[in-house]
């Protein structure tokens, strides 16, 4: 006879069986997360890797175009710089330069010699513009010049010349008698003394001192101009030493600069330091 069989023995196989698939199914699901999970990083990198690559690459198209934007206002700036050279006017102010304003003295003189015409140069430098420029920065000091230039033109008549020497200098030619030119350098210094708005809405004061030469003190061509040049800075540094706010800051050459310089008398002492007569005409 034949023995029954163990239920609970098979039973227990049979669940031990299960078991150990179902453990080797979640064996495998762990191993395809896994996998699943190191994909989506994989991916996630990816994405951020390809993100970084296109910001590299636009932020390289931004500073090359950057860099060329600035370097065409850099060629435009120097374009315009020696343009306005070209043009003999002064980049920042727009006025007349030193060169011009030397040729101008030269016809001045020239047409002094032949039709005696009396003509005077000013020479002014300002009073107060380093402290502004050093202490508001170099933005301040052009807005100042720029402004100073546009007060210089609307107090000189049309067709005269009003130059920038450099720096804070500035020169004016003025055709007449002396009392033009002292009518002039009185209308300027009181519109240079006005207060200066900035484009930041705060305000600065400058003054300036001004020198005064005749242009027919000598006759000698281009030695001429310069001489003059120099009597009339030698006059202006004159009005600075003397200058207060109750005094004048205007000067004009020879009596002041020659007493200082040759010490010898009354002018008359040295009759080639005698201006020469402007009235008559040269033939």
């Amino acid at each position: 006879m034949t023995d029954a069989p163990d239920l609970p023995g098979v039973v227990a196989t049979d669940a031990q069986a299960e078991l150990d698939r179902l453990n080797a199914q979640v064996t495998t699901m762990r191993t395809v997360l896994t996998q699943l999970l190191q994909d989506v990083v994989r991916a996630e990198r990816q994405v951020e890797e390809g993100r970084a690559a296109q910001l590299l690459e636009a932020n390289e198209r931004l500073m090359v175009s950057a860099l060329g934007a600035i370097t065409d206002a850099e060629l435009a700036n120097v374009a315009r710089d020696k343009a306005s050279q070209t043009g003999g006017l002064d980049p920042l102010t727009g006025l007349p330069t030193r060169a011009v304003l030397l040729d101008r003295l030269e016809s001045a003189i020239f047409n002094s010699k032949r039709h005696g015409n009396r003509v005077a140069l000013l020479f002014l430098d300002l009073d107060g513009f380093k402290q502004v420029n050093d202490e508001r920065g170099h933005d301040a000091g052009d807005q100042l010049l720029v402004e100073v230039a546009r007060r210089l033109r609307a107090h000189v008549a049309d067709g005269d010349t009003t130059a920038r020497l450099g720096g804070d200098e500035f020169a004016v030619v003025v055709p007449g008698p002396p009392e033009a030119s002292q009518t002039v350098a009185a209308r300027l210094l009181a519109s240079l003394e006005a207060p200066y708005v900035l484009r930041d809405g705060s305000s600065a004061r400058v003054g300036a001192s001004i020198g005064v030469a005749s242009l027919c003190d000598d006759d000698r061509g281009i030695w001429g101009i310069e001489e003059v040049l120099r009597r009339a800075d030698a006059a202006m540094y004159t009005a600075k030493r003397r200058g207060g706010s109750s005094r004048p800051r205007a000067s004009r050459w020879p009596a002041s600069s020659v007493a200082r310089r040759h010490r010898r008398g009354p002018l008359s002492a040295d009759p080639s330091l005698q201006p020469r007569n402007c009235d008559r005409t040269r033939r």
